[in-house]
């Protein structure tokens, strides 16, 4: 499931963070079990992406594969079942690397409330 993660091309690490996503709104008990094999794979891509932004490099590439993972992040922080499991790892992520971003906070409120308001 993760190795689609670390794949070079940036349409591939979409698609694979995109079935990951469908993954979890059906079978949460499959994504629980590797959550720290996933969230090691988000923070990579998460830390990797953000970096070429900031150096002018790649930017629509590195922003597509971010708002990507963001989404992935918002279907788990609102999955019933994977409220109810502690995950310390995904929590820290989400807290110390998402929502202390202010560009990374900006782009998970503006997929939360395009989500909430069913587009």
């Amino acid at each position: 499931m993760t190795s689609g993660l670390v794949d070079t091309e940036e349409e591939n690490v979409v698609l694979t963070l995109h079935i990951l996503a469908k993954l979890t709104q059906k079978t949460n008990v499959i994504v629980i079990s590797r959550i720290e094999n996933i969230v090691t794979a988000f923070e990579k891509l998460f830390q990797s992406n953000f970096k070429l932004i900031s150096q002018k490099q790649s930017q629509e590439r590195a922003m597509n594969i971010i708002r990507a993972v963001l989404r992935v992040v918002y279907t788990f922080q609102t999955s019933a079942e994977i409220q109810e499991t502690p995950m310390p790892r995904f929590t820290d992520f989400l807290k110390n690397q998402v929502l202390v971003n202010p560009d990374a906070k900006q782009m998970y409120e503006r997929i939360a409330a395009s989500a909430q308001s069913g587009f």
